[in-house]
């Protein structure tokens, strides 16, 4: 996928798209938790069933992103299936009180799945083979969630804001024309050893999800550490892209996971010490992401769904019955230790050749 000479002048500005699809994205992920938690609080569904649903969800939300993401590539009309995106997640949010649970989590994860999908696509392809568009887009869905989250528990969802929103956003994204598509796969894998480095990017991915959920960060239930905790979070990934396409992706990602190592695993009850780890170690999500798209040029959408993929299943190890296994501290040494090899390895200009600096 390309963009050409002749079209650049014609499109808008990538602070726009970004800003667009940006706060779509904090949306989506907003009425796709709110509505969750607030048909487990209306309905008082017992822990099985609640649990269950959340499950569901994320299956449904992540897993499809990787088969979905091909079907996206090929129909290049990324602004129509975001918009189909958006209504499949905004309409639950009016009326999940009265609607089926397996109708709504249908909805909500395959129009979370398609929106993530073309942002995704779309942030890939504004400044090809640099980490910082993907970095800003995806950043603000951690507020979304965060956010959702707390409204759906509490039990004090309004649809109308977030409906007035939607309109806001839809507008935009039909008048922002993205990045033209043209798709041209080349006939020899840009880099060697593909296979290879696909799947440590994808291990680098899987480990941050995995180490996320089994940190544990007995601070984080006050509200101004919550949410400190949700902006520094925010931060590294915004951030992450930016010192990633300056000083190498490969450098910044091995210094950044090494500067969290110690900090997440000794510092974790620490606010001060366990912020500063969580906002370098989430410097590597925009680094992965672009990774794998250079690699795969012309299947962005199919690029940013493996990843999505990769969280899902390194979410899923931390809900089987060998999950304390994940949470001492040798494991997470081990864990963050294994990232810091996959992405000297995924990296290296010897292997990637196509690597960014």
């Amino acid at each position: 996928m390309i963009l050409t000479n002749a079209q650049t002048n014609k499109l808008p500005s990538p602070a726009a798209l970004l800003t667009v699809y940006g706060l779509s994205h904090a949306l989506i992920d907003f009425c796709c938790a709110a509505t969750i938690f607030s048909l487990i609080a209306l309905k008082k569904l017992d822990t099985t069933t609640a649990f269950n649903l959340i499950i569901w969800y994320n299956i449904l939300a992540f897993g499809l992103q990787a088969p979905l993401g091909l079907i996206v590539d090929k129909l290049k009309m990324p602004q129509f299936i975001a918009l189909i995106g958006l209504l499949l997640t905004i309409w639950p949010v009016f009326f999940y009180p009265h609607a089926n649970l397996i109708v709504i989590a249908l909805s909500l994860g395959i129009g979370n799945a398609l929106f993530h999908l073309c942002g995704g696509q779309i942030s890939l392809l504004i400044k090809p083979g640099t980490a910082m568009a993907p970095g800003i887009f995806v950043a603000p869905g951690a507020f979304g969630l965060f956010l959702g989250t707390f409204v759906g528990k509490a039990g004090t969802l309004i649809a109308w804001p977030a409906g007035l929103v939607a309109l806001i956003v839809a507008i935009g994204i039909w008048q922002l024309e993205p990045p033209k598509l043209t798709y041209k796969p080349k006939t020899q894998p840009p880099t060697n050893y593909f296979a290879l480095i696909i799947l440590l990017l994808l291990i680098i991915v899987g480990v941050r999800s995995l180490v996320g959920i089994a940190l544990v960060f007995p601070w984080k239930t006050q509200l101004i550490l919550g949410i400190t905790l949700v902006v520094t979070t925010v931060l590294g990934k915004a951030f992450g892209g930016a010192v990633a396409d300056r000083f190498g992706w490969m450098k910044t990602a091995v210094v950044s996971l090494l500067i969290a190592l110690p900090l997440l695993t000794f510092g974790a009850a620490l606010p001060v010490l366990a912020l500063i780890g969580v906002f370098f170690f989430q410097f590597t999500m925009p680094i992965t992401l672009a990774g794998l798209a250079k690699i795969l040029p012309g299947h962005e959408a199919f690029a940013f769904g493996l990843t999505c993929l990769a969280l899902l299943l390194g979410s899923l190890l931390a809900f089987t019955p060998y999950n304390g296994f994940f949470t001492n501290h040798t494991s997470i040494i081990s864990l963050i230790s294994i990232s810091v090899i996959a992405a000297y390895l995924a990296l290296k200009p010897k292997f990637f050749i196509i690597q960014n600096k």
